[in-house]
């Protein structure tokens, strides 16, 4: 027998203490619950070869409400091990730490107090973008989120839904339906809440490209790849669509509606005329009320991404106000950075940095500032070029270094003074791994790690619900996991300064 190995963990435990340079073989305990735990009992016996069977050392599971849902309280002595939960989900999520030191029939002696930082913890399962990506590769991925305590994935079919009203629009790469029972039925055993994503205006290039339905091409087959809010069948079609996908998503209290980058309101002529007596923003705004609306009647809470409602800030007042806010932005990867993610509609939209940072400061750019300069970067004079409209709305989120640097992610505490709950959306892959010229970059996977590290950060500090990292690439689904572990990491364990 060799040397006692010292475990270490990810997600690591808020509180660990080892107690002996020893370990304790449980093959001597017999495990004992109270009725509220029957459902985990059967996991630990099979997973730690635990028994029932009489013995004078007990290993004794127990459900606790007055603690938080998902923590546990481990303790270990020569005779008695007790873990301590919230619910059965937190015995889920001890068990998870003891098979991290588990060898063979052996655990290390500790004492344990654990909880996650963000209730929401999770991964975006893009089918839609991430052909390679089957049945199989997804049911590995759900239970490798669950051994890092990941409780939520945001899955996005596109065309990979096997609709049955709408069959012209399916792939025949789709996803059986016994798949997708499968793949909920698996996340449910670990414990994995299932968020499921349907565009609900723009993105809609697998619908409008059938000729069946481009008629409700906003863009006028130009590329615009969005529905049109004033045709009737817009929000039929939607309606259909997603009853079929809750009609498979037993249990979900969530339904992810989409809504970003819809650049093209205001095209049709009918459009163009309601826009001139609403805005462009009104045609936003009162098609994806009408979409919530419709989700909230289902029992569910609709989720949007953010940007459209930055893009016109005055519908946020308007927004229905159950509405969730899915906050995305992959560059910010800092406390402070040098660029403003400007979302005006027509201008002065993009990565934007002051116009000093092409020289009276270029000398103080990081490296990934540099990079994300010359390959996304407008420069602005932002005291004087910026819109008046926006500026006025949004300075007061910028940090007191504004222009020079700009606090992360301002948008977050402007969504949650409006009243809102808002989701963090990073992302764990690279910014520029689709990118031809950029050959080397799984050399530089510090970029996504830090943008998770900072969303997170943040999301903490300001109250948010929680982060789901978002994957948009056509790589082989493997190339997550390193997002997949610092997303795990961060969003449990909390951000710990470096020093």
């Amino acid at each position: 027998m060799g040397p006692y190995q010292k475990p270490y963990f990810l997600p690591a435990p808020k509180k660990l203490v080892f107690k002996r340079e020893e370990q304790i073989d449980i093959s001597d305990f017999s495990i004992k619950a109270d009725k509220k735990c029957e459902k985990i009992l059967d996991i630990y016996k099979t997973k730690l070869g635990l028994s029932q069977s009489s013995k004078k050392k007990t290993f004794l599971l127990s459900i606790n409400n007055k603690l938080h849902n998902e923590r546990y309280v481990f303790h270990s002595s020569p005779k008695e091990i007790v873990c301590e939960a919230g619910s059965v989900r937190g015995l889920f999520y001890c068990l998870q730490t003891l098979l991290q030191m588990k060898d063979g029939s052996k655990i290390s002696f500790v004492d344990i107090e654990d909880m996650p930082s963000l209730n929401i913890r999770g991964i975006h399962l893009n089918f839609d973008n991430f052909r390679q990506m089957g049945y199989r590769e997804a049911s590995i991925m759900i239970q490798t989120l669950a051994k890092f305590k990941i409780n939520t994935i945001l899955i996005e079919y596109g065309d990979r839904f096997p609709y049955k009203r709408h069959p012209l629009i399916v792939s025949s790469n789709t996803l059986t339906i016994s798949e997708i029972k499968n793949l909920y039925k698996l996340a449910k055993e670990n414990f994995i809440e299932v968020i499921p994503l349907l565009q609900s205006f723009g993105h809609l290039d697998y619908l409008l490209d059938v000729k069946k339905y481009s008629y409700l091409n906003e863009g006028d087959n130009k590329g615009g790849r969005q529905i049109c809010p004033s045709h009737p069948d817009s929000l039929k079609i939607f309606i259909e669509m997603a009853e079929e996908i809750i009609s498979l998503s037993k249990g979900i209290r969530y339904f992810h509606i989409g809504g970003d980058e819809t650049r093209y309101l205001g095209v049709c002529p009918k459009c163009r005329k309601r826009a001139e007596v609403i805005g462009k923003g009104g045609l936003y705004i009162e098609h994806i009320n009408k979409v919530c609306g419709w989700i909230k009647k289902k029992g569910l809470r609709p989720i949007i991404w953010d940007d459209m409602i930055c893009t016109f800030p005055e519908t946020i007042d308007k927004l229905d106000k159950d509405a969730i806010i899915m906050y995305w932005d992959y560059w910010a990867t800092a406390q402070k950075t040098t660029f403003l993610l400007a979302r005006e509609y027509e201008t002065n939209r993009g990565v934007v940095y002051h116009k000093k940072w092409q020289n009276e400061w270029n000398k103080e750019l990081s490296e990934i500032e540099r990079e994300n300069i010359m390959r996304f970067g407008r420069f602005l004079d932002l005291e004087k070029e910026w819109e008046p409209e926006y500026r006025e709305k949004f300075l007061p989120y910028l940090g007191n270094e504004f222009p020079k640097y700009i606090k992360s992610f301002p948008y977050l505490k402007f969504y949650r003074d409006k009243g809102f709950e808002v989701l963090g959306a990073p992302l764990i892959e690279h910014l520029f791994a689709c990118m031809p010229d950029y050959h080397n970059w799984i050399l530089h996977l510090e970029r996504p790690t830090r943008n998770i590290f900072e969303f997170t950060r943040r999301c903490i500090e300001e109250g948010a619900l929680g982060i789901i990292g978002t994957s948009w690439m056509n790589y082989p689904p493997e190339v997550l996991y390193p997002g997949i572990l610092a997303t795990a990491k961060f969003s449990w364990e909390g951000i710990k300064d470096e020093k």
